[in-house]
């Protein structure tokens, strides 16, 4: 597979029927590519900027989920996997 990185305009026309044949993909970030997430992260750091997040566990999704229809929270939730994974045999 070979990765080709374009700049694609505001407004975009595509054809389906291209799209649509050939396994082809159009994917994009808005974040900018790894230099820009490094000197991102490097700011944060450096002004010590937190995020306002609540960390759960895998086990109170469907707490947190009631909690989000409900619109009972003030910020984002952030499921801490770690402990659930198992190590590679």
């Amino acid at each position: 597979m070979v990765d080709i990185c374009i700049t694609i305009p505001t407004i975009l026309i595509v054809n389906m029927e291209y799209g649509m044949t050939g396994r082809k993909m159009i994917a994009g970030s808005m974040i900018g590519g790894m230099k820009d997430t490094e000197e991102m992260l490097g700011f944060v750091v450096k002004h010590n900027i937190k995020s306002d997040i609540e960390l759960i566990f895998i086990q109170d999704v469907n707490k947190a989920m009631k909690r989000l229809v409900e619109n009972k929270i003030p910020f984002r939730f952030v499921i801490y996997i770690g402990n659930t994974l198992k190590p590679a045999a």
